[in-house]
């Protein structure tokens, strides 16, 4: 009885999809890896294979702020989102959707118009940030302004993402200022694979950031970043990787890329290896997006993200260590639990 109940959800989807070409819905952006997936699905694919004169890696600096997004459809209305959610005047996350005004949709969406003309759905995802939005860094003593790193592009068959270096949604005006062409080029080939030499390459540019941002350096302003999303290109579609400076960084990110780690002696380290500061504080933002008071009865919301965020993010970590989600889910817990507690009523949050 259920099997058939799913395959009349399927059809009725199926079948509005061919009939309208757009389904209206939460469209986010695809889960952006580190450096040692990239090396793991590098060797596990054999994609430098694939790529006879190798690849090209492009770095952008990745921003400290809070996705953002907008869905244009084919006729004519667009959607404004967070990370997390559709957003509306009632729904909103740091001010985004008011932010986004009626000038600045229309200055986007004239960029876009050649791929609004050849696919229903177009999504553009963006970092906003700014004043206010987070700490630390030095896109944080900017106003507030919303910079665009890729594209996606929907019809009927194709469903991928895009860096087009051949367009510039750039206006001080308005505050929109593209990533889409990069500051840093790797090409990377077998040689430079298999003795690792592009990960020193990746390295001496990711710890520019721990001095200098370079992309409020265009605007005159100092301080820290983040760190670089790296993208390469595979059949026309774009792929991305993330590196981040130390401090941005768990002790398990930092550990061997090119060979499996030493297993950790006590499962109780995983909170050392896996929990830091910058994390916990994401949970933080987590809560904030969706609308949830920094309070007791929202722990249980907190703890699960914490959760499920590091079982996504160090899985090669906890795979090479043989760590399960049981495990995770307990000693994880105890210590994000305890941190949450202690930072109840704090300012700084």
């Amino acid at each position: 009885m259920l099997e058939k109940l799913k395959l009349k959800i399927k059809e009725w989807f199926l079948k509005k999809f061919r009939n309208n070409d757009v389904i209206k819905k939460m469209y986010k952006f695809q889960h952006i890896t580190h450096l040692k997936d990239f090396i793991f699905n590098i060797k596990k694919y054999g994609l430098l294979y694939k790529e006879n004169n190798g690849m090209i890696l492009y770095g952008s600096p990745k921003l400290h702020g809070t996705n953002a997004s907008i869905v244009f459809y084919k006729d004519g209305t667009h959607q404004i989102q967070s990370r997390n959610n559709i957003l509306n005047e009632h729904k909103d996350n740091m001010d985004f959707y008011k932010w986004m005004n009626k000038e600045r949709i229309n200055f986007i969406k004239e960029k876009l118009k050649n791929y609004l003309e050849k696919y229903p759905m177009v999504v553009i995802y963006g970092e906003y940030a700014g004043k206010s939005i987070q700490q630390g860094v030095a896109i944080s003593k900017m106003e507030r302004f919303f910079a665009p790193f890729a594209i996606r592009l929907i019809n009927r068959k194709e469903d991928y993402y895009i860096v087009p270096e051949n367009i510039k949604i750039w206006n001080e005006d308005l505050r929109i200022f593209d990533l889409f062409k990069p500051k840093h080029i790797i090409q990377l080939d077998n040689k430079k694979f298999n003795d690792m030499s592009f990960v020193e390459e990746i390295n001496s540019f990711v710890k520019k950031y721990e001095t200098q941002d370079v992309f409020s350096e265009q605007f005159n302003i100092n301080g820290t970043g983040e760190g670089i999303v790296w993208h390469y290109i595979i059949d026309g579609k774009a792929y991305f990787f993330k590196t981040k400076i130390d401090e941005f960084q768990t002790k398990a990110q930092k550990v061997n890329y090119d060979k499996s780690i030493e297993q950790i002696k006590e499962e109780k380290k995983i909170v050392e290896y896996c929990l830091n500061e910058h994390r916990l504080k994401q949970g933080i933002d987590y809560l904030k997006e969706n609308n949830f008071d920094i309070r007791i009865e929202n722990i249980k919301s907190f703890i699960g993200f914490i959760v499920k965020d590091i079982l996504r993010e160090e899985q090669r970590f906890l795979e090479d260590n043989a760590i399960s989600e049981k495990t995770v889910n307990k000693l994880i817990g105890t210590e994000a639990a305890r941190w949450y507690k202690q930072h109840l009523n704090k300012e700084d949050l």
